[in-house]
């Protein structure tokens, strides 16, 4: 494995980066659901995004992380033509994600081989 390297600061930097893509579904609603560029070709956002065919389609992912698989509350939806990860992560200090890391860091450099775009997201309980 090549393995993904990602700059931290560089990352963290890029919310202040006037150049930075971040993306909103619909300005219109109250909670409205941020997609934001983390770093070249890879963005987060929440789930509600993530179910959005029209967000998934018209933004051009070609790869998503689903992050939220285990949860009760969120069914996912599979749109034909895009490569998915699901994770059954749990949220709990002791919970090992190093093996969901490794699976991560293979499924993005197999999406940027293919110049792909990836969409990482959880399900966030309010």
């Amino acid at each position: 494995m090549k393995g993904l390297k990602i700059n931290v600061k560089a990352a963290q930097s890029i919310k202040n980066d006037p150049n930075t893509k971040s993306c909103f579904k619909n300005e219109m609603i109250e909670n409205r659901s941020e997609c934001s560029q983390i770093y070249e070709n890879i963005y987060l956002s929440s789930y509600r995004n993530a179910i959005d065919n029209n967000f998934i389609i018209g933004s051009c992912f070609t790869h998503i992380i689903n992050c939220a698989f285990g949860s009760k509350n969120f069914v996912p939806k599979i749109l034909e033509g895009i490569e998915y990860l699901s994770l059954e992560l749990k949220d709990d200090p002791s919970f090992d994600i190093i093996y969901s890391i490794f699976s991560c860091i293979d499924f993005i450099e197999n999406a940027i081989k293919q110049r792909g775009k990836i969409l990482i997201h959880c399900y966030e309980v309010n």
